[in-house]
């Protein structure tokens, strides 16, 4: 990989140390979206280790996909994007797919749970544009220093090219090689995306509010 991927992978450390250094002092509403920044920041580590002694990825990306996108949809519930029923069923049905992905498709060890992450990334892509949608007819004042509207933001952008990628793949354009170029280009453009995201994470986990501090009244 080249220097500048590296750059745009680990980058996502800046948010995993900011998240060290503030998680105690904000609202545990944000506490979900903080695991999932260490959550990812393990990842990089693992993927890094396996690929280096000569590993497949598969096991380790999938067993990551899981709780990737159970801790988001916990935040999103947390910031009242999901509610109720609606939330334990989608959470019931992420975990039903992920296991028919990984179990009765045998994807766990040989390749990666495309059906489980392509819907799991549409949940969690709907569920960041309804927020925004909510902020922008709610919030007065500039939205660019509101940390909710900074992740729901970011994760539009990532998912959403993370759905594209994913689509071009299933399509079996990997197996042509007329369109590796085309793959190439797409590849690049996922680490500047990376980059911004991972930066924009950083920004929003600076912005997070502490929490309310406990009032005691003497009588």
């Amino acid at each position: 990989m080249p220097v500048f991927g590296y750059i745009c992978y680990y980058s996502i450390f800046i948010a995993g140390i900011l998240g060290i250094i503030r998680f105690r002092k904000m609202d545990s509403v944000y506490h979900p979206f903080i695991y999932f920044v260490w959550l990812s920041c393990i990842s990089e580590v693992v993927s890094e280790f396996l690929i280096r002694n000569g590993h497949y990825t598969y096991i380790s990306e999938n067993i990551y996909s899981l709780p990737e996108f159970l801790l988001l949809l916990m935040f999103f519930k947390n910031i009242d994007c999901i509610k109720g029923r609606t939330y334990q069923s989608t959470f019931i049905i992420l975990i039903m797919l992920w296991l028919f992905d990984s179990f009765v498709l045998k994807k766990f060890n040989s390749g990666t749970n495309d059906y489980f992450n392509l819907t799991a990334s549409l949940v969690i892509v709907i569920l960041a544009i309804n927020k925004v949608n909510t902020l922008v007819s709610t919030t007065k004042g500039s939205l660019i220093v509101v940390p909710v509207f900074i992740v729901s933001i970011s994760v539009i952008i990532y998912f959403t090219y993370n759905i594209l990628i994913k689509s071009f793949w299933n399509y079996g354009l990997q197996d042509k090689k007329d369109n590796w170029a085309f793959l190439t280009a797409i590849n690049n453009i996922l680490h500047v995306i990376i980059l911004l995201t991972n930066v924009l994470y950083a920004i929003a986990i600076g912005l997070f509010p502490k929490k309310e501090p406990y009032s005691v009244f003497l009588l």
